[in-house]
């Protein structure tokens, strides 16, 4: 039994390397990929299933999206390699948190990207003036009332209702 199932996921990989091979593909996919066809066979095989995922994203993307894609990646570009170093780790920090972290980084970014420009604008403007020491102050009063449940939260807004 343990035989069949190994050699279940051999012929398994070997279809899945097949069918990505260069003339297994669509001629949309290889009119898309053209400028890379002489080194396409040479490609792992899990890069090569990444890049036909994002060719067929590309392919279901509004041409605003697109738009809006070239942009950025042309903003990349210009980018000097120690910037692109630092999005990179920060990426990579950020894939790692939990998924419970991630969460709240989207809603907490949903919440601001529905304030007024003129709101938006006026807490960048107070944060980029804060010091190195404010910012990290005002963290961790954040961190703290993450910390507090309902009953203190309430407690602390009536003291400053107070005030």
């Amino acid at each position: 039994m343990r035989y069949a199932i190994l050699i279940l996921l051999f012929f398994a990989a070997t279809c899945t390397a097949n069918e990505l091979d260069w003339q297994n593909l669509s001629e949309t996919q290889r009119n898309s990929l053209g400028s890379i066809q002489s080194d396409w066979n040479q490609i792992p095989a899990s890069r090569r299933e990444k890049l036909l995922k994002g060719l067929n994203q590309w392919q279901q993307m509004s041409p605003e999206k697109k738009q809006r894609v070239n942009t950025r990646f042309e903003h990349w570009q210009t980018l000097p390699s120690s910037e692109k170093e630092i999005i990179r780790r920060r990426f990579k920090a950020y894939n790692a948190l939990p998924s419970e972290t991630k969460s709240n980084i989207h809603k907490n970014f949903r919440q601001f990207d529905s304030l007024p420009d003129h709101k938006k604008k006026a807490l960048k403007n107070k944060w980029n003036s804060m010091s190195k020491m404010q910012k990290q102050k005002a963290l961790k009063r954040i961190k703290t009332l993450k910390k507090l449940n309902q009953h203190q939260r309430q407690a602390l807004q009536r003291r400053l209702r107070k005030r």
